[in-house]
């Protein structure tokens, strides 16, 4: 498994974030979770998307929210850190026989987009490794027309603080970038505070009725073995009732667990 260069590199330069998502977008692109989780639908439930509509499929990653969200609006953007994930992005909507929407690199927190030019807004399993969700918050707020609506959705905190410390510890192991869990009423104080009007959070929701493989997820993250090794002594030493809030459950070397998602909403009024 390869070296994280972001934390190698430092939490500050990102041209090494940038690299380290980079290298991970082929395999982001078979991910389970990512491509097959049921909250893209749920995502789309909640939005209520109209087909005249424009969505922003924002921090798209290989694009599994954008391509569910084709057939119901008029037209998708993909924004993403990562030339290499929309690239990727572009290579699998053609293999599922669909057009390749625009894509754009760009940061969450300064949009390459004017002012109202979206309906909809949606952000899947990428707030969390925003580096400000602030200016993300004001970012969306800025292009949304007036009445559009956002969706936020990702691994949330729970409000348990012993599940939250050990749900943090794992997904920084994971993760190539500080990362940073908000529970959905934290989440909506941040959008408010933006000038949204909080309208409804789902927690907690499940990607997969199967959980989460740990060594999938630690090889789609293409960390190291210790790492790796780390992150299961972490979830197999955690006191029972996180065990049990999580849905841990060791087979053989792997652990599943059910990592809690949720969704929050918001409309700019």
């Amino acid at each position: 498994m390869s070296r994280n260069p972001a934390r190698a590199a430092g939490v500050s330069d990102p041209r090494a974030v940038r690299q380290a998502f980079d290298d991970r977008a082929t395999s982001y692109a078979l991910w389970p979770e990512l491509t097959r989780g049921e909250t893209r639908h749920r995502v789309l439930e909640r939005l209520e998307p109209v087909a005249d509509e424009t969505l922003l499929d924002l921090g798209s990653g290989p694009g599994a929210m954008a391509r569910a969200a084709s057939g119901f609006v008029k037209r998708v953007v993909l924004v993403d850190l990562s030339p290499a994930m929309l690239r990727v992005a572009g290579t699998e909507a053609r293999r599922a026989e669909r057009l390749v929407p625009p894509r754009v690199a760009g940061d969450a927190g300064a949009l390459p987009f004017r002012d109202a030019s979206f309906d909809l807004v949606a952000c899947r399993h990428a707030a969390r490794l925003f580096e400000s969700a602030e200016r993300m918050a004001a970012e969306v707020r800025r292009v949304l027309r007036l009445g559009g609506r956002v969706a936020i959705c990702d691994t949330m905190a729970t409000g348990e603080p012993d599940v939250d410390r050990v749900l943090l510890s794992l997904e920084e192991i994971l993760s190539p970038c500080p990362v940073r869990l908000w529970t959905p009423a934290r989440w909506g104080e941040l959008l408010e505070a933006a000038g949204l009007r909080m309208d409804w959070h789902d927690q907690p929701l499940a990607e997969l009725d199967a959980g989460r493989s740990l060594l999938d997820a630690c090889a789609r993250a293409g960390v190291s073995q210790s790492a790796c090794d780390a992150a299961r002594q972490l979830l197999l030493d955690s006191p029972e009732p996180v065990r049990r809030a999580l849905g841990v459950l060791a087979h053989g070397t792997d652990i599943v667990l059910h990592v809690p998602v949720g969704i929050v909403g918001a409309t700019r009024t």
